[in-house]
């Protein structure tokens, strides 16, 4: 974790050691020293600290970021929420006790000035009781509703729009033994694209740049909206072959209960995160998942919903799990609009001829930036998708967050594999 703070000029030394003679009831020298780095801390380190911002990331004990989670100042009472990545900042003192909060997990608490590195949740099962009984209304249910109303001002198909977008698209192996020669991941795909919203049927998307493991000559543009949609308020959402109700659409309350599980305070605004799964019966229409909501804007701040697949068959491949992430931010005063989508597909693919299927794990990362709402440009009267002969190589000032150094040594390994095999006998990927 860093943290921001005044910049302390080269001085004479606070403390000038002396030897202390034994015989006169000194303190031990463990005493000596806590005492010291107590007063230095406390009389030198935490004054010149003042009030700066708190950076860092917040994981599970595996490391994996956490997203969504309330990072909270004890004594300001303000908070925000981890993005995508597991990172926030939140401006506190040096003394402020932080308090971390997700669901699934037990809750973190620490002084500001002792946390020096990522903060590490312990999963804590959560207990979902089969029958919620409540003597009056839910509060759950009046803020969907408020969102549901104020969806006109806030969903992004309702306003005209362009942004840029870097797009990263892996493919793993998680069951795979770790003395496999294979490497970390088995496929890699990189974009940069260019979207021009400018009203239902005109649409125009461009290919900026790409990177692909040993070149390869895909003529697909990986998009945010690969695997989701842009916009969560429609009544409906189209998910590779399942058709689920929004848990904030029109419909929502037909299909999805709520449990309003914590409350937070980011400036002027009130952030609630609520919980949200299907009816009974509702199941195969339905997320499971949580979601936070702005008030008094009454505007989505962040998803995280799952869908499961029961069974596929003896199709060569079939999806068996999906999530999906989105993290929104306000523009101004004007549009909460998403600047991050992430998504993971779980996949059952045959291995061959021997009727086994082995589990495949896709996962995409994408970051909005340049965003303008209403657009500068004007796209053409209809939906249309621009896809260069030779696409322009993705350069590293282009990615919004560096590789990995399993990433790095996937692309190594593969644009070797590539180098030696003819891409003849590749052509079908792209044919």
């Amino acid at each position: 974790m860093r943290i921001q703070q005044a910049v302390v000029g080269a001085g004479e030394p606070v403390f000038h050691p002396t030897k202390v003679p034994k015989n006169r009831g000194a303190l031990p020298y463990f005493c000596l020293i806590r005492r010291i780095g107590s007063g230095w801390i406390a009389f030198v380190v935490l004054p010149l600290w003042g009030q700066g911002w708190v950076r860092g990331t917040v994981t599970d004990t595996g490391g994996v970021p956490v997203p969504f989670a309330i990072v909270e100042n004890g004594r300001t009472h303000q908070g925000t929420l981890s993005d995508l990545q597991g990172a926030f900042q939140l401006q506190a003192l040096p003394t402020d006790t932080i308090t971390v909060r997700c669901l699934g997990y037990a809750p973190y608490q620490s002084v500001a000035y002792q946390i020096t590195g990522p903060i590490r949740l312990v999963p804590q099962p959560l207990e979902v009781e089969p029958v919620i009984i409540r003597p009056v209304e839910n509060p759950a249910y009046r803020l969907i509703r408020a969102v549901m109303q104020a969806r006109n001002r806030w969903d992004p198909h309702a306003h005209p729009h362009r942004y840029l977008s870097y797009n990263k698209l892996t493919f793993s192996l998680p069951n795979a033994p770790t003395r496999d020669s294979l490497p970390p991941y088995l496929f890699l795909w990189e974009t940069q694209t260019e979207k021009i919203f400018a009203g239902p049927g005109r649409e125009e998307e461009r290919l900026l740049a790409q990177r692909t493991v040993g070149q390869l000559p895909l003529q697909i543009p990986l998009s945010p909206t690969t695997f989701q949609p842009l916009s969560l308020y429609p009544p409906w959402i189209e998910l590779l072959d399942k058709r689920v109700a929004s848990p904030i659409g029109s419909h929502a309350l037909d299909y999805y209960d709520y449990d309003l599980t914590d409350t937070t305070y980011q400036g002027a605004d009130t952030l609630y995160r609520l919980r949200f799964f299907p009816r009974p019966s509702r199941e195969g229409w339905a997320f499971s998942g949580y979601l936070t909501v702005s008030f008094p804007d009454a505007a989505l701040r962040s998803f995280r919903g799952a869908l499961t697949w029961k069974g596929g068959g003896t199709a060569f491949s079939y999806p068996t799990y999906l999530r999906i992430e989105q993290l929104y931010e306000k523009l101004g005063d004007t549009l909460w609009f998403p600047t991050q989508l992430h998504s993971e597909l779980g996949l059952a693919v045959r291995a061959g001829n021997t009727g086994r299927y082995v589990e495949v794990v896709a996962r995409t990362r994408s970051f909005l930036q340049a965003i303008q709402v209403p657009p500068v440009e004007v796209v053409a009267p209809r939906s249309q998708v621009i896809l260069p002969m030779s696409p322009q190589p993705l350069t590293p000032a282009q990615r919004t967050e560096p590789l990995s150094p399993e990433e790095e040594a996937s692309y190594r390994f593969l644009d070797s594999l590539v180098a030696r095999t003819s891409l003849r006998r590749m052509s079908a990927l792209w044919d």
